[in-house]
């Protein structure tokens, strides 16, 4: 038996917070390997009941007790991230630990027996006058009320004192080294920027932003840098991030179970050549030679395993050999035999093979070593099946994925594939003790963690809205489609042979590697490598061709207003339309430049949209005036200048009504809406912020002035033709051939070109 201190002297200064982890008792949420230690003074070997105790009794560097945890089992207390939440878990008592604690080897506590407690209590300093030296501090300790947690200790001579300072101030030597005899004493505490144009049209899932996509940006070794920017990045639990590699936080937690769901597919360039051609003919060699390939790798790494292997085959290749009466071998259809037994059957080369079961690590090897090892030894590694002496085929292991089911799989193959079937070997149990694993391990297994890479890499989670799965497993090789979806691109993950770097964890969030997402992303990168070329000189190509149609816009528009002899109905109408068409592309570049959190984004947005809905209407009423034109019976539409006036009000009241209407709609629709927080434009381009405001508010009229357009078109060819049956033929064929191909050659100006723009702006083809 041995004292400790659970008090603090009111002369030293402790902070409130101190005292209270001294002499008040810990919430078990709040245990710390500080706060549930045993401390020793290394002068004067006094034990205190933790750390802060020895503080707020003067002691400066204490000497903590060693602490230690035994389980029976770590699988309740693996997660913990430091040795606290481990002391914590522990604790716990369903975690199926005991913990124990160990004064330093140099400083161990005074025991003492319980029957020297019967002699009067000493509770004053010096009595028997042996003391050297006064200690005010140790006298304090001596004389002042002892709390209820102050336990009495004997020292020497049988005598006892009321504490362990009543006991110092007694002595004139202090002994370390009084052992009771036969005595055990207890241990406490037990238990991508967007083009030109798109600005105008964009319907895509993309937002139609100018700014560049965080490439190249640093994150630090916590974080991930994802096409959004650097994202929180994880480690399984019970592990830590160290350096950007994930390592176990407590090493003293090994011997965890696992779960192991492995296909392996067949590999190479003449897999089905070999398969049609090369047989087995061992009994049983294929699901042998299989289990013996797996077995060898888990061997020197499991304590205990528990796994059932299979195989796919195809059965119209069996052949049964039955014994005859003169003793020699006869092959049989496989209908003639119910196929429940391989021994019996010689087969070509399988079409997969599967392994499930339960594993315990190896008590010797570290959680970071056995999973390491595995990884690289089994769900990395391709094994080779010789199947004769000159053909082997590898075999690749491949990650099952959450929610697969063998037998489901195996029935739908079976009743879509009357040739395949699935044979299963019984489960196999191998390792030492056996019995005693399941004994322990039984009630944990659905704590068992599923053997994947995710238990070795840095990884990033995933929430439900930000991923799709895409499952089919009515083929031979089920195949898993899982598409991302961040801020700026998308990614889709086909690759099987990569879904041990993938994992869904049990709130559904999905959970990937972070080198894995890298090479992805750069496997993306390099296939849009050639589409980003086409795209730079794509963008290039129309700031040029835009120039070169602001410059011929000015050269007609100077041509017009120089020529007295070019002025005329059409030509008032081809000079508005060239001048908003020209005001319109300027207004965009200026839009397409101007910084977001400039005080003119908003404002230039609604130029911008105003003069485009402007220069559609003047498109609109060019091809109204041409339809007039063109389809007149008569060819007389001469007009006095007076009159010609008044159209020109006209049009150009209608050419600012109609636009002045939509844009005050969209500021008045957004204004309201938003509860007067927007007015439908700016935000992250100069231009609407919304793409169902860019469907109604310009993709829809224009759509429509596009279709007027071209019944006005039609019509007119329809005019023509009809007019021309009451011409002579000579006549009739010569102006019609010029009619036609000066209205076809305006109608391309004012809507073909821009139904073609507008296909190819939703449909998303850059080729158009």
């Amino acid at each position: 038996m041995f004292s400790y201190i659970r008090s603090c002297l009111r002369n030293v200064k402790a902070s409130n917070e101190v005292i209270r982890k001294c002499e008040s008792n810990i919430p078990e949420n709040e245990t710390s390997y500080d706060s549930f230690a045993l401390a020793t003074d290394n002068l004067t070997h006094v034990v205190y009941y933790n750390k802060f105790c020895a503080e707020c009794n003067g002691i400066k560097q204490p000497q903590l007790w060693d602490v230690n945890v035994t389980c029976k089992t770590f699988m309740k207390v693996y997660t913990a991230r430091s040795m606290d939440e481990f002391l914590r878990l522990a604790l716990d008592t369903r975690s199926g630990c005991s913990i124990r604690q160990q004064s330093p080897s140099d400083l161990g506590p005074v025991y003492c027996n319980h029957d020297w407690f019967k002699s009067p209590i000493i509770d004053t300093c010096n009595e028997l006058g042996q003391w050297p030296e006064a200690d005010e501090d140790v006298v304090a300790g001596c004389t002042y009320p002892t709390p209820q947690n102050y336990k009495y200790t004997v020292m020497a001579h049988q005598r006892v004192y009321k504490n362990i300072f009543c006991a110092l101030c007694n002595q004139k030597d202090y002994s370390t080294s009084a052992i009771c005899p036969h005595y055990h004493p207890p241990f406490p505490g037990e238990p991508s920027a967007t083009s030109l144009y798109s600005i105008l049209f964009n319907l895509r899932d993309k937002s139609p932003t100018t700014h560049q996509t965080v490439i190249g940006k640093t994150c630090n070794t916590t974080q991930w840098a994802s096409p959004d920017g650097c994202v929180p990045a994880y480690c399984s639990p019970g592990k830590i991030l160290i350096d950007g590699n994930c390592t176990t936080a407590v090493t003293q937690i090994t011997s965890l179970g696992y779960r192991l769901r492995l296909w392996f597919f067949p590999g190479g360039d003449n897999v089905t050549e070999i398969r049609h051609t090369t047989g087995v003919s061992q009994s049983r060699y294929a699901l042998d030679m299989f289990y013996r390939k797996v077995s060898s790798n888990l061997i020197p790494s499991v304590e205990y395993a528990k796994l059932s292997y299979g195989v796919l085959l195809n059965t119209s290749t069996m052949e049964a050999f039955l014994e005859t009466d003169n003793g020699t071998s006869e092959p049989s259809p496989p209908s003639s035999r119910h196929l429940t037994n391989l021994q019996d059957y010689h087969f070509h080369v399988p079409y997969l093979y599967w392994v499930t079961g339960d594993i315990v690590a190896n008590g010797k090897i570290s959680r970071d070593s056995f999973e390491k090892t595995i990884y690289d030894t089994l769900l990395n590694a391709e094994f080779y099946a010789h199947f004769d002496e000159q053909v082997s085929l590898p075999f690749k292991p491949v990650q099952m994925w959450h929610d697969f089911d063998i037998a489901t799989y195996c029935m739908d193959i079976e009743e879509n594939n009357t040739d395949m079937t699935c044979f299963e070997d019984k489960v196999i149990h191998f390792g030492s003790r056996p019995r005693n694993f399941l004994s322990v391990y039984s009630s944990v297994l659905d704590l068992f963690l599923n053997l994947t890479r995710i238990l070795t890499c840095k990884f990033v989670s995933f929430p439900r809205s930000q991923y799709l799965i895409e499952t089919d497993y009515k083929h031979l090789l089920p195949n898993v489609a899982i598409k991302l979806n961040f801020a700026t691109t998308k990614i889709t993950i086909a690759n099987n042979y990569g879904f041990s770097n993938i994992s869904v964890d049990a709130k559904g969030e999905l959970q990937i590697c972070c080198d894995f997402l890298d090479e992805q992303i750069t496997l993306m990168s390099r296939i849009r490598e050639k589409a980003g070329l086409i795209k730079t000189v794509q963008y290039f190509l129309t700031f040029v061709c835009m120039g070169v149609s602001m410059l011929c816009l000015l050269l007609t528009i100077v041509t017009y207003a120089r020529f007295s002899v070019l002025r005329s109905v059409a030509w008032r109408n081809n000079l508005c339309l060239c001048l908003s068409l020209f005001l319109a592309q300027a207004s965009l570049l200026a839009s397409f430049f101007t910084d977001t959190k400039s005080i003119l984004c908003i404002p230039l947005g609604m130029l911008t949209h105003f003069l485009w809905i402007n220069m559609f209407a003047w498109n609109f009423l060019c091809c109204f005036y041409m339809y007039r034109v063109f389809g007149a019976k008569t060819r007389n539409l001469q007009k006095t200048p007076r009159s010609q006036n008044v159209s020109l009000i006209k049009n150009v009241a209608f050419s600012l009504l109609a636009p002045a209407i939509v844009v005050s709609s969209v500021v008045v629709g957004a204004h309201v809406t938003s509860g007067g927080s927007s007015l439908g434009y700016g935000g992250s381009v100069c231009y609407l912020n919304d793409r169902i405001l860019v469907a109604a508010a310009t993709v829809a009229p224009v759509v429509l002035i596009t279709i007027v357009n071209i019944l006005f078109f039609l019509m007119t060819i329809y005019s023509i033709h009809s007019v021309a049956r009451l011409q002579t033929f000579h006549t009739s064929k010569k102006d019609d051939q010029h009619n036609v191909y000066i209205y076809v050659k305006l109608s391309s100006v004012t809507g073909a070109f821009w139904v073609t723009f507008i296909a190819a702006e939703i449909s998303d083809l850059d080729g158009l």
